[in-house]
């Protein structure tokens, strides 16, 4: 047997040979491409939550707010002392869950004297999956809008993970009444820390946040007598569901929402099958959007191409605002209960996934209710940025109710924001 010899120099070579090494040149690229994807998909992704975040066996003995577990952490703040948490809340069905998430403090002594008033954070939507919580971030603090203004103010912050999130799932996403739940007990754990905390607080929260914090204006007094809330404060707020189903559907951002809402819902409520609700090709595609987290750029970069393969197919197969289960699901978990304390909402008039109509509609009929309404808008303001660009009114607008202050309301003038159509 002769051993085959490489061509010398002047030697041409077959074309079958050069055909066989530019396909192993090929295969070699394709493979360092996806090998580099996955250690990039493997690096943005956040760890899965570790043992802090099991709940205890047994949470009968245990009421509302209870501090379960605690863990001290340098946040990212000057002047700032802060705990990952443990604490008990109530699902959707009314029994004990534990929920994991964030208390802020100043290092300073209290410069009043008194109890320092709690600001419980909402966050904006991060994913459904157990590890797309904010505590389990290297800086948990990076995308807390207005937290640095409340330690400077000498106030106490804290920031719910909301159920599922970090603690086992499933997370009861866009689920409001588990979702206020969550933000007003951990205003009763921060008095189990050093904190100085009191009973008095207010709300803020962003998009599914800005949802939540107006929620828990709804449920506060039948659920927390114990505790004063004096205000609410939302940035671009989901607080009209049909209006984010319908208005956002066949868009990146529609397809991305409704994809976790869908999962989850399936998830939390018996007769809320996913295979109704979406096409046989988009289920697998909304289950795959689900497990991932889009709390940085690059986690986005992850779940976009799956997000852009969704707008490609026919999706929903129902009209979820008039098919039960979804309609019932749509409305009952939509913010439109009564508030008795001051709401204030900052609205981009740039953003097209809250529609600016929307908000200003829901808030006109609160204000025909009665309500004490502040609402702010912002031109060139898109979503995402949203919470950054309204924080630092919606502080100011909290220590103007610390301090003593009649709420402002424009409810006999709301502003102007671009008509449906337009």
């Amino acid at each position: 047997m002769t051993m085959p010899t490489a061509p010398g120099p002047g030697t041409e070579v077959p074309h079958s040979h050069r055909r066989h090494r530019l396909a192993v040149a090929v295969l070699i690229v394709v493979i360092v491409l996806v090998v580099g994807a996955a250690v990039f998909v493997h690096q943005v992704e956040p760890n899965d939550p570790g043992p802090f975040y099991d709940p205890p066996a047994d949470l009968t003995a245990t009421k509302p707010g209870d501090l379960l577990r605690s863990e001290a952490f340098t946040p990212a703040l000057p002047n700032t002392q802060g705990w990952r948490v443990l604490y008990r809340s109530t699902d959707p069905s009314g029994n004990p869950i534990a929920v994991s998430g964030v208390v802020l403090a100043p290092t300073a002594a209290n410069s009043s004297g008194g109890p320092r008033p709690v600001v419980s954070w909402a966050h904006p939507t991060t994913g459904v999956a157990s590890r797309c919580a904010p505590s389990l971030l290297d800086d948990p603090t990076a995308a807390m809008f207005g937290a640095r203004e409340a330690i400077a103010n000498d106030w106490v912050w804290v920031a719910t993970d909301y159920p599922g999130l970090g603690t086992p799932g499933p997370h009861p996403y866009l689920i409001g009444q588990s979702e206020a739940r969550a933000v007003i007990d951990i205003v009763r754990t921060a008095a189990a820390l050093p904190t100085g905390a009191g009973t008095t607080y207010a709300t803020w929260g962003h998009s599914q946040g800005g949802q939540a914090s107006v929620w828990a204006g709804m449920i506060a007094q039948d659920y927390a007598p114990d505790l004063d809330l004096i205000g609410v404060s939302a940035a671009a707020p989901a607080i009209q569901l049909d209006t984010l189903v319908t208005a956002d559907e066949n868009t990146f951002a529609g397809r991305y929402l409704l994809s976790l809402g869908l999962v989850s819902w399936s998830e939390i409520y018996p007769d809320a099958d996913l295979d109704v609700a979406l096409s046989r090709p988009a289920r697998p595609l909304a289950r795959s959007i689900a497990k991932d987290c889009v709390e940085s750029k690059n986690q986005s970069l992850v779940v976009a191409p799956k997000v852009e393969a969704a707008l490609r197919l026919p999706f929903a197969t129902v009209d979820l605002t008039t098919t039960e289960p979804w309609a019932s699901i749509v409305a009952g978990n939509s913010a439109n209960g009564p508030v008795t304390v001051p709401i204030f909402v900052g609205q981009g008039l740039d953003d097209q996934i809250v529609r600016p109509w929307s908000t200003r509609d829901a808030l006109s009929t609160r204000c025909s209710d009665g309500e004490t309404v502040q609402f702010v808008t912002y031109p060139g303001v898109g979503h995402l940025e949203a919470g950054d660009v309204t924080s630092p009114d919606a502080m100011a607008w909290i220590a103007g109710l610390l301090g003593g202050k009649t709420a402002p309301s424009n409810c006999a003038d709301l502003p102007a924001v671009p008509a449906q159509d337009s």
